[in-house]
């Protein structure tokens, strides 16, 4: 996959397709070799084209493949939101959890 250094801890996979932002990458050399040898920037390319993504998608340093979505990913959204999430972040129990 094409990527453009933007610094030395800096990484672009430039919109294109059906991209409808950018996907910028945090890594150096050595951990986005490691990157590289899973799923994690085609699922940062698939998150770029989600409907209602605003600005960019973000893989930070720690990422790694997710399930469809990269582990480290972060991305700004309008309006639309995962029913997953919607349903976790409305979990009392997990919400008790997490206080702990």
């Amino acid at each position: 996959m094409e990527l453009k250094k933007i610094n030395e801890y800096t990484w672009e996979i430039p919109k294109h397709g059906d991209m409808k932002v950018p996907a910028i990458i945090y890594a150096s050399e050595a951990l986005l070799q490691s990157v590289r040898r899973d799923l994690t920037l085609p699922q940062a390319k698939n998150v770029a084209c989600l409907r209602g993504i605003q600005r960019k998608a973000y893989v930070m340093p720690d990422a790694h493949q997710g399930y469809g979505f990269p582990i480290g990913g972060a991305v700004q959204s309008q309006k639309f939101m995962s029913q997953k999430f919607t349903d976790w972040s409305n979990d009392t129990e997990i919400k008790k959890k997490l206080r702990m």
